[in-house]
């Protein structure tokens, strides 16, 4: 069984530290408890994102998604919105940013760090995964 992988795998993987990279590994995180995710060897994990950016590398390192596997798909909405499915239980659950504070761009990454990833969220149970 595989660890859960820390913030800074994260940033090392990205290359630097930023919000969008805070947004990825909280919203990851919070995907691996809701989902129960165990990172047994056989276990795969589905992330359908709705928007590119940063965010994406967070998820690639924690949930060790990949698009050449089509573990990662990206359906650019423009929206920070992300469904995660577990392909062995065909659970899932749809997880949305909260509104949060008025900041500084350059506060954001320590907000996002310091909030528990239930506050930061909203969920949505999802039943159904979608097609390749």
């Amino acid at each position: 069984m595989n660890q859960i992988r820390t913030w800074q795998e994260c940033v090392a993987a990205h290359g630097h530290e930023c919000g969008g990279l805070a947004i990825g590994y909280q919203v990851s995180r919070y995907a691996i408890e809701l989902l129960d995710i165990e990172f047994d060897e056989d276990e795969r994990i589905l992330c359908v994102a709705e928007g590119k950016g940063c965010p994406l590398d967070g998820i690639r390192t924690m949930l060790r998604c990949d698009e050449g596997k089509n573990e990662l798909r990206v359906e650019d909405t423009g929206n920070h919105a992300y469904s995660f499915y577990n392909l062995g239980t065909g659970e899932g659950v749809r997880l949305t940013p909260k509104q949060y504070p008025e900041m500084e761009k350059s506060e954001m990454k320590d907000f996002l760090l310091n909030m528990t990833y239930r506050y930061l969220f909203d969920k949505v149970s999802t039943e159904q995964i979608p097609e390749a």
